[in-house]
């Protein structure tokens, strides 16, 4: 099963394309992401401005901030309650940040991505399941062949040159909630406007996020065999 995470503001015409995308292919499951419940996920700007409020107060003088001090208590003083959700900040960016950050949701989601949605063309994916995820300009030659996650995670990365090109690689994670992925979680739920990219992976997955897109789409493939990848 393959399925096309995407987000924006799609006109008519191009939602009548992916419709027909999906009827054209069986094995092809167009995801919205306002479709997606993200919510377990989120956390109120108002605790994360009020928890480094503290945290700052707390430092002698030589060391706080009051600068950062300043600015956070106003912007703790400005946030409405429509406004106050870490998940609805990024989805207003439509920027890059945007991108990785959805995606990084998605993939805590992993196979369960597939049965957040009204469609129900989701071939019996169970809850939890794993999935393999590629970038929508990845440009596929042959067979990858075979990806191990002995630790239910992992990555593929082109090899050039004997250097390592990060730009379009393929992850892969055996289930949904994966550890690393939840330990980023928790350092996004501890920064103001955090990038991201700097969503801790765990120590070996710490720096190989840098990924670069123009338009939040994903491609996921749900793990049949969480070895391999076709």
């Amino acid at each position: 099963m393959i399925g096309i995470f995407v987000d924006g503001d799609f006109s008519v015409n191009q939602k009548t394309a992916f419709s027909k995308l999906e009827r054209d292919f069986e094995n092809v499951m167009i995801i919205y992401r306002e479709d997606v419940d993200f919510s377990m996920y989120d956390r109120k700007l108002s605790d994360i401005y009020h928890d480094i409020i503290c945290e700052q107060r707390l430092r002698t003088e030589d060391k706080r901030d009051e600068y950062l001090l300043n600015l956070l208590e106003k912007e703790l003083r400005e946030i409405s309650k429509a406004q106050d959700s870490l998940i609805s900040m990024y989805a207003k960016k439509r920027n890059h940040a945007w991108f990785d950050f959805f995606r990084n949701l998605a993939l805590l989601k992993a196979g369960e991505i597939f049965r957040c949605t009204y469609n129900t063309k989701n071939h019996g994916i169970s809850f939890g399941e794993g999935c393999i995820y590629l970038d929508m300009d990845m440009i596929l030659t042959g067979k990858l062949g075979t990806i191990y996650a002995p630790d239910g995670i992992s990555m593929h990365v082109d090899r050039r040159n004997d250097s390592v090109n990060i730009e379009n690689s393929a992850i892969i994670v055996n289930r949904s909630n994966h550890p690393a992925l939840l330990e980023g979680l928790s350092f996004m739920h501890s920064k103001v406007d955090a990038h991201p990219i700097m969503m801790v992976w765990g120590k070996e997955l710490r720096n190989i996020l840098i990924l670069h897109h123009c338009i939040i789409i994903i491609i996921f493939v749900t793990l049949l065999s969480l070895t391999t990848l076709i």
